[in-house]
């Protein structure tokens, strides 16, 4: 959950910014998490810079800032924007270190929505409750079953049930099917899951007319990983598909995507530093043409992110990412 909120909170920070990098823009500092704790960083900046004739150009003073407690939980992430801020959202927490309280706010420091959760005996989420401007507008309310996982889930806008989930298990706690119902408890979709005698999955969506939406198969290698994902129509026509490959050590080596005419439309590439961090990734279009490279540089110790450069197909810097750390232990 914790490292769950805190890569969401840098989701919502980097979508605020102008340029919007991709999801795997942001994997440096999840890996380097536990090296931060480590020497005790208290806060993490970061700013991006962008070229124009070869020339880097700052682009905002600074983009994130976000804080830790000495539990090394995030409690406060701060945006920027031309040095000035533009937001932040606050974290608050229970003794457990489950989060409490998620509070976003805009550049005058006034509430602008919250999000708050509350635990069972066991520190499971039993509600979620979402505010906006002080104003709870929906909640959504979770039942465990004996085993201990979702048996059902129940969605309310402005306290008024608007649908609810319920959920089916195999002997082995694995969820073989879920059926959503609407506020008179009338079936809309249906979601199921079939497990072969290798324990390979095929998940099949359902309309509530049990008209077949989508299928998606997942196959996986003698080691358990996902080698790929297939998506199917409901007619069983090809939609789209992702191959994954590892190198010797298990790290993703490769990442293929797939159209509906099973034609390679984006190819991902990863190379690794010796502590598991990226050092480069290659991203290559349909054709097989290189399209844009990713470098990453860390400090002497190889583990906090430093510098990040995006560069076009012939290693021209298209823009620079520089991270700075503050610790308690400096």
């Amino acid at each position: 959950m914790k490292t769950m909120i805190y890569l969401m909170a840098l989701a919502f920070i980097f979508t605020a910014c102008t340029t919007v990098p991709p999801k795997e823009d942001i994997i440096p500092l999840e890996m380097a998490m536990k090296y931060m704790k480590e020497i005790g960083v208290t806060s993490v900046s970061i700013s991006d810079f962008e070229y124009e004739y070869g020339v880097p150009r700052r682009v905002g003073k600074k983009i994130l800032e976000v804080k830790f407690n000495d539990k090394y939980l995030i409690t406060e992430s701060t945006i920027f924007k031309e040095g000035a801020v533009a937001g932040k959202i606050v974290y608050n927490y229970n003794l457990n270190g489950d989060t409490l309280k998620v509070t976003k706010y805009n550049e005058l420091d006034f509430e602008l929505a919250r999000t708050e959760y509350i635990y069972n005996s066991v520190g499971k989420v039993v509600e979620k409750k979402y505010f906006e401007e002080g104003i709870m507008f929906k909640n959504d309310v979770f039942d465990y079953g004996e085993n201990g996982l979702i048996s059902e889930f129940k969605h309310y806008e402005k306290n008024k049930l608007d649908y609810f989930i319920k959920y089916t298990y195999d002997s082995q706690n694995r969820e073989i099917e879920w059926m959503r119902y609407n506020k008179e408890g009338v079936p809309e979709q249906k979601g199921t899951s079939q497990f072969n005698e290798k324990g390979l999955k095929t998940d099949s969506i359902y309309y509530f007319s049990g008209i077949v939406d989508i299928k998606v198969k997942y196959d996986y290698d003698n080691k358990d990983r996902l080698t790929m994902q297939t998506i199917y129509t409901g007619d069983g026509n090809l939609y789209s598909k992702t191959e994954y490959k590892y190198n010797p050590i298990g790290q993703i080596s490769e990442k293929n995507l797939y159209d509906y005419q099973n034609v390679l439309v984006r190819k991902y590439e990863y190379e690794y530093e010796k502590h598991g961090q990226y050092k480069q990734v290659k991203i290559y279009k349909e054709g097989g043409f290189l399209d844009e490279i990713w470098k990453f540089k860390y400090d002497e110790a190889n583990f906090l992110p430093k510098h990040q450069e995006f560069l076009n197909n012939i290693e021209v810097p298209k823009k620079v990412r520089r991270y700075y750390f503050e610790s308690s232990k400096n």
